[in-house]
């Protein structure tokens, strides 16, 4: 097989440089929940660290992008952020430790233009597999990170006579080390400018979208129910699996049990999807997110109610295949939906002129009143439905995450947030039946 990873040694160190930051990050992750409560934090703040995360990715994809895209420094950046992410999360103190999510997913954010940007500006073709190469290597460390992480606390634990905190931090600082050589190799690949570009005040081309254009694509129904099938599967991440981890350790799962049994999951949706993509061009993507959506909210239904960690670690695996089927679905279901604008689903290209009044002061003329006419151009973007739900799913899980901070801070359970988040995944899989029958 011709992988591009193995042809091209931006890709290849794309690659490496993203696994090694991601792997102290998956460790964070899965051990974040249990290093909360150990600070003396009620369950809530878990919660609450996924609103930071998602406040985060916005910030990184609306503000951080522009500024970073000039300098082609996106990586760079992002590296930073995660390095100062793991150190923020090495200190004992509750109010800093919870706010190292937020610069994950600034970070993360950043990233998610940074790749694609990437990928524009160096392949005019193969962008997809470079796209997938990419993500690809954030999987797999992250997924490592996950696996070994509870059994490498409590291996340090045992070595070092250490306090679990004490056992967090040096593997956070693990992470930090591989993060710098990370850094490293981010540098040995950063793209240097080539061309200066003139700007030129002829034509100037600013983002904007008309509310007619709004009205007109919610009122097409595969948009509107495919907007609702992200709003409901997000939001049902947000609400229950920030604590998840605590309630299977409530169930007497130890931390290598968890790690084992979030590493399988992990492993068996990066696997799936290798087959799961053929199976949308076969079936179709309506079907696909149907099964996917009905498939985890019945595994997700049962985690709390069993204690025995081979039957969690089936869970695990049925969802994990339910979550490989929805993926290349949904992203196939906006590819079909974005070709409606090819057939006038949005106005297409139009312009108009109008007049523009303007004041001006000099010291020998006084003011002076004057006008001009220039000209509107309107050039429907496809591009933006993907932007509009990208930006519905970090919303929503963000939502999902303060939804259940609130109910833990009433007196809720995690538990109760488990069922809650089984719910909203059953519901969402009747809403796509419609997508289908549409």
């Amino acid at each position: 097989m011709n992988l591009i990873l193995l042809r091209d040694r931006k890709v290849f160190l794309l690659f490496i440089q993203l696994a090694l930051i991601s792997f102290g990050l998956g460790m964070a992750r899965l051990l974040l929940p249990f290093q909360i409560v150990n600070l003396g934090g009620e369950e809530y703040l878990v919660s609450v660290t996924s609103v930071l995360y998602s406040i985060g990715q916005i910030l990184g994809i609306i503000f951080l992008s522009k500024l970073s895209e000039r300098r082609k420094s996106e990586f760079v950046v992002t590296t930073l952020l995660w390095i100062l992410s793991l150190l923020i999360l090495t200190i004992p103190f509750l109010p800093i430790f919870v706010i190292g999510r937020f610069f994950e997913g600034l970070g993360y954010g950043l990233l998610l233009v940074g790749i694609l940007n990437f990928a524009d500006r160096n392949y005019q073709d193969g962008k997809g597999e470079v796209v997938g190469t990419v993500f690809g290597s954030i999987f797999l460390g992250g997924a490592i990170g996950q696996g070994l992480a509870g059994f490498l606390e409590d291996k340090i634990g045992t070595l070092f006579q250490s306090s679990i905190f004490s056992a967090f931090q040096m593997l956070m600082f693990v992470g930090i080390t591989l993060s710098f050589v990370s850094l490293l190799i981010s540098f040995m690949n950063y793209e240097q400018e080539k061309k200066f570009k003139i700007f030129k005040m002829e034509r100037i081309e600013l983002p904007h979208l008309h509310l007619k254009n709004i009205k007109t694509i919610l009122g097409f129904a595969p948009f509107t129910f495919l907007f609702l099938i992200y709003v409901f599967y997000d939001f049902s991440h947000g609400i229950y699996t920030p604590n998840l981890a605590l309630v299977l350790a409530s169930n007497t799962l130890t931390k290598t049990q968890i790690s084992i049994v979030y590493f399988t999951g992990d492993a068996i949706l990066g696997l799936s999807q290798i087959v799961t993509g053929r199976l949308v061009d076969k079936l179709g993507s309506w079907i696909l997110i149907f099964l996917s959506l009905a498939i985890k909210g019945l595994a997700v239904f049962f985690y709390d109610l069993f204690y025995l960690w081979t039957l969690v670690l089936v869970l695990f695996i049925v969802v994990g295949i339910g979550e490989s089927l929805i993926e290349p679905a949904r992203n196939i279901a906006i590819l079909e939906i974005e070709n409606r604008f090819d057939v006038g689903l949005l106005d297409s290209y139009s312009e108009h002129s109008h007049r523009h009044l303007n004041i001006s002061f000099s010291k020998g003329q006084g003011f002076t009143f004057g006008a001009h006419t220039h000209m509107h151009e309107h050039i429907p973007n496809r591009e933006s439905i993907i932007s509009w739900l990208q930006l519905t799913s970090i919303i929503s899980y963000g939502s999902g995450g303060f939804i259940g901070s609130i109910i833990l801070t009433f007196g809720g359970s995690a538990e109760l947030l488990i069922y809650i988040g089984a719910i909203i995944l059953l519901f969402g899989s009747i809403i796509s039946l419609f997508g289908r029958l549409r």
